[in-house]
């Protein structure tokens, strides 16, 4: 290697480092300061001096899905990246931490992706690694709209309908989830077929996808059951897709991102549970602490370590 090619490598090292300390540290700065705007500390304190053995449980079994929502994210990462870079479990888990500090950061969490980019080994292969998270994107996209879209139909009418006489509901939901599926397949090969994506793989990523979205559905609903607030499994099965359709369709920032979902769970959860507000919006801010503050912090420490991704 010559003197000139050397020190542009250097170079570029040296800039990667410092954006991966640049977003670490912005991370901790704008997580210090949503702690010291976090204004729900006495309802968390009323939550667990009055919370049950039942709701205890119901809120660690919450906790402990975490490193498993989190795992589910890194192993369809590890699948988007198996035609460009291969990665271990262990280093797309630790990229996607990273990634999701950066996402706390910026405006409707745009640099998830670019910072996981950061903790690849080639620059040559964050433009295929844009492509391959636009895809792993429209995944979730597609099952939340599947899904949601449905529960959205349903929530002027009479959900119980679906499980009695009205099969002309069950032919227009299946219709539209087929096109929906149809929609994702046609438009993933035509951003990944430059390295090497194929149907096949589409369906793997959009299961992965599906599990994922379960995974962040039953947090939810413990979350709830742990605030005093229990829903009905067929409210359930309507209420909590509709929320997260909402808040996926809603621009939002990470400074309201805590605000924004409260509104929704009210709007959404309030409707067929009266008088407990206050418990929704506590639920979704457990949730939050639970799902984004702690792997935000995950994804700043793992700054440490970054020789070993």
């Amino acid at each position: 290697m010559t003197e000139r090619q050397k020190y542009p490598n250097q170079w570029t090292t040296v800039l990667k480092k410092a954006l991966q300390w640049a977003i670490a540290l912005a991370a901790y700065a704008f997580l210090i300061y949503t702690l010291c705007t976090f204004d729900h500390y006495p309802e968390l304190l009323r939550l667990f001096r009055q919370a049950s053995a039942t709701h205890f449980l119901a809120l660690t079994a919450c906790f402990l899905l975490m490193p498993v929502n989190l795992l589910l994210e890194a192993w369809k990462w590890q699948t988007l990246l198996k035609t460009i870079e291969p990665q271990t479990l262990r280093n797309a888990f630790q990229q996607v931490c990273y990634g999701m500090a950066g996402a706390f950061i910026t405006p409707y969490r745009l640099g998830d992706y670019p910072s996981r980019m950061l903790l690849l080994k080639d620059k040559n292969h964050y433009l295929p690694a844009i492509s391959m998270a636009a895809v792993g994107s429209i995944a979730l996209t597609a099952v939340i709209l599947m899904l949601g879209l449905p529960a959205f139909a349903l929530s002027f009418t009479n959900y119980q309908a679906l499980f009695t006489e009205n099969t002309r509901t069950y032919l227009w939901l299946t219709l539209l989830l087929l096109g929906l599926l149809f929609l994702f397949l046609a438009l993933t090969p035509v951003l990944g077929k430059r390295y090497g994506i194929k149907y096949s793989d589409c369906g793997i990523i959009l299961l992965q996808s599906l599990l994922r979205y379960f995974c962040f559905s039953l947090q939810l609903w413990l979350t709830l059951a742990a605030c005093g607030v229990v829903l009905p499994p067929l409210v359930a099965l309507v209420s909590i897709p509709l929320y997260y359709l909402f808040v996926t369709v809603t621009p939002n920032m990470p400074v309201a991102d805590i605000g924004i979902r409260g509104a929704w769970a009210v709007l959404v959860f309030g409707q067929y549970i009266h008088d407990v507000q206050a418990n929704i919006i506590l639920a979704t801010t457990c949730l939050w602490l639970i799902n984004t503050l702690l792997p935000v912090l995950l994804g700043a420490v793992g700054i440490k370590c970054l020789k070993s991704a």
